[in-house]
């Protein structure tokens, strides 16, 4: 079972990593979790990883307009082959 982003958030105290992990994230504008997965991505940057984080206008919490192409991009954004960092 996955945890929510409020869960994710709430762990304020997680320890920096061993390594940097590159990390590739979307949520809706209009997303009741918006707050809490905003909160994930700025503690993650904080701990040194490399992330990247789209706001998609007019979305809730759904999959968004031509997910298939943004998810092609994630990966290609997060793949070790493809990342210049």
């Amino acid at each position: 079972r996955l945890a929510t982003p409020f869960q994710i958030a709430s762990y304020a105290n997680l320890e920096r990593a061993a390594r940097r992990l590159r990390i590739t994230g979307l949520a809706g504008a209009d997303d009741t979790y918006l707050a809490d997965v905003k909160r994930l991505v700025d503690s993650l940057l904080e701990r040194g990883h490399h992330v990247s984080f789209e706001v998609i206008p007019n979305v809730g919490h759904a999959y968004p307009p031509n997910f298939d192409v943004r998810l092609r991009q994630a990966i290609e954004t997060t793949s070790r082959r493809s990342s210049s960092q």
